[in-house]
């Protein structure tokens, strides 16, 4: 996985809508590694993903509300949302910065597809932020021979 030069998804500047500032760090044939950041106290109306989409929270907080009620992150945590689930957000005092890893679904083979959760998974601090952090680290120095060894 080779680091590109960081830059937006569109080429051409950064994105201040919705999403947030969206820098694009690698793209794949059917995955891109984007870093997402939301300012400070942003409120995200209910929305859909396309792709299913697992984001890595790095820095700040954060409030998801979701069909299975509300969720709080302050810290490092996972969520894994598959294309069409709804969710609506409210981005803490201190902004909030992900890294998210977006899939086509086309490029995910059928088995695959079939086992990916139909739901949006959360998990938060322990062993599981842990791992995130790493991951985040791994993904962001483009590191090649460390991403396999993690």
């Amino acid at each position: 996985m080779g680091r590109r030069d960081a830059r937006v998804l569109d080429g051409s500047k950064v994105d201040h809508d919705f999403t947030g500032a969206v820098i694009e760090e690698a793209r794949h044939a059917g995955a891109i590694i984007s870093r997402v950041m939301h300012p400070p106290s942003q409120t995200i109306d209910a929305h859909a993903h396309d792709w299913p989409m697992l984001a890595l929270y790095r820095i700040g907080s954060y409030r998801e509300f979701g069909d299975d009620g509300v969720i709080a992150f302050d810290g490092p945590s996972v969520v894994f949302q598959p294309a069409g689930a709804a969710h609506a957000d409210e981005i803490g005092a201190r902004g909030l910065e992900t890294v998210s890893l977006t899939f086509d679904p086309a490029w995910l083979d059928h088995d695959v597809r079939a086992a990916l959760p139909k739901r949006t998974l959360w998990r938060s601090g322990g062993a599981t932020g842990a791992a995130a952090s790493r991951l985040i680290r791994v993904w962001l120095s483009g590191d090649e021979a460390k991403l396999r060894a993690e």
